[in-house]
């Protein structure tokens, strides 16, 4: 008997199709602006519990947007936000690595 697969209401793929697609270019812009930005001294808070958008993250990220605006005047509100969500886990996920001892 042939099995009958059953709708899944969180699948992986379901959750990405309600994200939107991030261009490379803005990516790098993200990943770029964030670096100049640590030069001057600006990063993210990553303690547990911040976000991209908490009140102690926002000048950080408002730079970030305003910079990647203005490079890219196309790119929209939402792709952006997914752009700068995204590294900034990774740059959290990368600091919690270095503080546990498993960079390699």
């Amino acid at each position: 008997m042939p099995r009958q697969e059953q709708p899944s209401s969180s699948s992986s793929s379901d959750r990405r199709a309600d994200r939107p697609a991030i261009s490379k270019a803005i990516k790098r812009s993200v990943k770029d602006l964030y670096a100049d930005l640590a030069l001057e001294g600006k990063q993210w808070e990553t303690r547990q519990g911040e976000r991209y958008d908490s009140p102690t993250n926002m000048q950080v990220t408002g730079n970030i947007r305003e910079r990647s605006k203005a490079w890219y005047p196309d790119a929209s509100k939402a792709e952006l936000d997914a752009a700068i969500k995204q590294y900034f886990r990774s740059v959290r996920d990368g600091v919690c690595r270095k503080v546990k001892g498993k960079l390699f």
